[in-house]
């Protein structure tokens, strides 16, 4: 990922790069710190749904240790580039994986355009749900105010979209030309403290093309950095529109799986996927499992578990299929649930487990039970929060 991030942004300034293992009772911790990397102990064997926060992390390197804001009201320029370099990695990434899982090198451009896709809409979609009455604009006036209470609504999202749909106009006529934007722009600007306007300045300076300039101009950059974001505000790129073939194939098998009326133990064909599907497309697949649950029966669930052995997966996936057994009131699941939510005792974790067995009345008391049992090896906020969950308070 190192590699990656490099091609992206240029060399990487230092000698080392460590890297920590925290405990199980932290999902992840989010410190700007140079040289080293805070990871989760499910990522040492082979935990790739964290892939985005890894990149987070990373991209962090250079948006923010190398170059970084002058003061709170232009850390978008910290947290959006963050956003926006950490999503390439975590495309290119995802490409590698479902490349060498398909071998087929005529499919690599469709696979890049669906990694690209997917991620967008997803980035788009957290936009859209965002309270948008209370949000600041991308450079908020912090005069008179901590900067805790504005910055947690700066849409730094937003910075993210300006970014992409910046890149998205500027290689119409020639590719890759952000990328080498991006490289000089960190190499001009390293072990710097910047502010809005030397971006700006800088942006117009590199790109001083009489048909960039013109871009540049049409984009309105003032619109997206002062005005108050609304939902109408919100963009959909050309390549984000609608699910990708990826989702959709992984979307139609859950859909079937929940439409077969079950009454063998063998699972027909075409409920069975040709090949094994990676960690992303399995969350895909769970998620849409999720939104038709109350059409799951215990049995469709066993046969689920035995083609895909989601008890043996990383933490996240394993997480949201216990999640899914519970709300089909899977009763021999209760106990691997709380054995899994005491042993990944972070918040991430913890507290949907026990708020799902809480609210299944028959479970509640052994869900307190467990809590009570196990509180002593959790940080106090993830206590107080599923004391809260619980109404132990």
């Amino acid at each position: 990922m190192l590699e990656i991030a490099e091609s992206m942004c240029g060399f990487y300034f230092w000698e080392r790069y460590d890297i920590c293992v925290l405990p199980r009772s932290i999902a992840h911790f989010e410190i700007e710190c140079p040289c080293v990397i805070f990871i989760p102990p499910t990522l040492l064997y082979g935990d790739f749904t964290c892939v985005g926060l890894f990149a987070r992390n990373i991209s962090q390197s250079w948006t923010g240790n190398l170059v970084t804001c002058c003061n709170y009201e232009n850390l978008w320029l910290n947290k959006s580039f963050n956003i926006f370099i950490s999503r390439k990695i975590e495309s290119e990434l995802l490409t590698e994986i479902l490349f060498s899982e398909r071998h087929k090198a005529h499919i690599l451009p469709e696979i890049k355009h669906d990694i690209k896709n997917f991620l967008q809409c997803e980035g788009l979609e957290d936009l859209r749900k965002m309270e948008f009455d209370s949000l600041k604009c991308l450079k908020p006036n912090l005069t008179n105010l901590l900067p805790y209470e504005a910055t947690e609504y700066v849409p730094y999202e937003w910075g993210c979209v300006l970014l992409t749909h910046l890149e998205y106009m500027l290689e119409l006529k020639k590719s890759s030309v952000f990328e080498l934007f991006l490289k000089s722009y960190f190499l001009k600007f390293a072990f710097k403290s910047i502010n809005t306007q030397d971006w700006i300045k800088y942006l117009y300076l590199y790109f001083s093309g009489k048909k960039e300039k013109k871009i540049l101009y049409d984009l309105t950059l003032g619109k997206w950095l002062y005005d108050i974001v609304s939902p109408l505000m919100v963009p959909l790129f050309p390549s984000a529109s609608g699910m990708t073939k990826w989702e959709t194939k992984c979307s139609d098998l859950a859909d079937r799986w929940v439409k077969w009326n079950c009454k063998t133990d063998r699972i027909p064909p075409m409920l069975i996927d040709e090949r094994h599907p990676c960690d992303a497309e399995k969350i895909i697949f769970l998620s849409s499992l999720h939104t038709s649950y109350e059409s799951l029966t215990i049995h469709k669930l066993r046969l689920i578990s035995c083609r895909y052995a989601f008890d043996c997966q990383n933490a996240k996936i394993r997480c949201f299929w216990l999640l899914l057994c519970i709300k089909v009131r899977w009763v021999g699941k209760v106990e691997s649930a709380l054995y899994f939510a005491s042993q990944n005792c972070s918040p991430d974790y913890a507290c949907d487990i026990f708020q799902y067995l809480y609210e299944w009345t028959e479970m509640r008391p052994i869900a307190i039970k467990t809590y009570i049992y196990n509180k002593g090896k959790m940080l106090y906020e993830t206590q107080k929060k599923l004391a809260t969950i619980l109404h132990l308070n």
